[in-house]
Parts: C-alpha cells; sequence; structure tokens
C-alpha cells in the first residue's frame, strides 16, 4: 500500500536495526512470505495430528486493516497451491448488522465532537449472538465430515471461545496502527462491522475509543495461545514468527 505521510510525521519502521540482545531467528522459526507462512503452517499440522484424529483446525484470528482480505486472499491461494483445496469458514458472518452495531456503540462515541469513552467490553460486542451459535454450528459440522483436509477459522474473533478449543494451530496476524491511521487518512478502509466510509475523523474517532482497544484487549487475552504471530503491514512478504521465540 503507496500512502502519503503526513508532514513532519516520524514513520513506522519495519525493519528497526537497534539492538534487542534476542537471538537471529532460525528458518524453523519464522519467515517472509505467503508460501513460506503456509509450508510452516503445514509442518506443525503434521506434527501435531495424528493418524484417525478429527479433521485438523486452524485458526487465523486477524487485527481488522484494510489489507486483511489481501493477505488472506494470498496466503489461501498460497496454501491451496500446494495442498490443495480446503475449507475456509469466516468470522465476519457473525457479525452484528452496521446499524444495530452503530447504535450500540454510541455510548462510546458520545455526542461530543472530540472525546469519547474508551471502550471496556469484549469483542464479543461485535458479533450476533444468534449469527455467532450459526457461525459455531457450521464449524461443529465440518468437523464431524468424513473430509480429513484441515479446516481454516478466519477473521477477527477466530480465537474467541469455544472456536480457540477446537484449534490445533493458532495464528494471529496484525499490523501497527500506524498503518491503519495512514490508510484512514488516505480514505481507505472500515471500522469493524461498519459497511460505509464515515469519512477520516469519524473512522479515527471510532477506532481510538472503541476498534483498537477492544482489539489490543482481545490480542492480550489470545496471545499465550498463538503459535505463530504474522505481521502483515506488508501484504507481498508477510512476516511472521513462533510465540515461543519471545
Amino acid at each position: 500500500m503507496d500512502l502519503t505521510r503526513p508532514t513532519g510525521y516520524r514513520p513506522y519502521d519495519p525493519d528497526p536495526q537497534t539492538s534487542t540482545g534476542i537471538q537471529a531467528v532460525t528458518p524453523d522459526q519464522g519467515g517472509n512470505g505467503c508460501q513460506t507462512l503456509a509450508s510452516a503452517v503445514a509442518k506443525r499440522l503434521a506434527r501435531r495430528v495424528s493418524a484417525g484424529q478429527r479433521r485438523p483446525v486452524v485458526c487465523v484470528d486477524l487485527y481488522h486493516s484494510p489489507d486483511m482480505d489481501v493477505f488472506l486472499d494470498q496466503f489461501r491461494e498460497a496454501w491451496e497451491t500446494a495442498y490443495g483445496p480446503v475449507t475456509w469458514i469466516d468470522t465476519r458472518t457473525a457479525l452484528k448488522e452496521p446499524a444495530v452495531l452503530a447504535r450500540e456503540l454510541q455510548e462510546f462515541l458520545t455526542e461530543d465532537q472530540v472525546f469519547g469513552r474508551v471502550c471496556d467490553r469484549d469483542l464479543t460486542l461485535f458479533f450476533d449472538a444468534g449469527r455467532w451459535q450459526i457461525l459455531v454450528e457450521t464449524v461443529q459440522a465440518a468437523l464431524r465430515s468424513a473430509d480429513g483436509s484441515p479446516l481454516f477459522i478466519t477473521g477477527p474473533g477466530a480465537l474467541l471461545s469455544p472456536l480457540r478449543l477446537y484449534s490445533d494451530l493458532a495464528l494471529y496476524a496484525a499490523v501497527p496502527r500506524e498503518t491503519i491511521f495512514f490508510a484512514s487518512e488516505a480514505g481507505i478502509g472500515r471500522n469493524l462491522g461498519d459497511d460505509q466510509d464515515r469519512g477520516r475523523w469519524r473512522r479515527y474517532k471510532r477506532s481510538f475509543y472503541i476498534d483498537w482497544p477492544v482489539q489490543d484487549r482481545h490480542f492480550f487475552t489470545v496471545l499465550p495461545a498463538c503459535d505463530l504471530l504474522i505481521d502483515i503491514h506488508d501484504t507481498a512478504s508477510p512476516a511472521f514468527v513462533e510465540f515461543n521465540f519471545f
């Protein structure tokens, strides 16, 4: 994504050279690119899934961002080119209707033009209970099928309960807030669960008071259960590393 940075803004450095004292990442611990990521996922599944076990499940949770679908499409293409077609289930089918969500979020946005209240709810706030139940039942039906190929559950909230209980491999894909901010300034992207462009300021205000705090809280909650962390700020070459590396 080629975005113009505001004058005087200090850009995010995706490749900082500051010494951390952390040992170098080996090819088995991390890498770059969707093909390499697909290979890493396949190797880990092969080590964890035994013969006769139910079909393996890979949960790919994501921080909502403008290029999220670009990454998912590229990863899906890389996987299916190398390992064949599989089942993909997207959590966003269970999101609330935008109008319903907007009404429920108004208490945090307030009527003030600038200030709001930081949302103290969790990510389940964005999902409709009935649709979420259908999503869970769809996953359960897929697990009961005779198909032995992996089942991929993708989208924000893919590691929410009970989905993470089915997971044999857990991935979390994130981007820096700056990437989302620059995209918003360029008129790119929507808020989580919204289907309309509300304009730069309203989009940023909702991100600041609701989307980001809620997603940050979710990220730190599921982090211990993650196997791989993925940085998708550069969708052409997403970088990933084992959580255990830290």
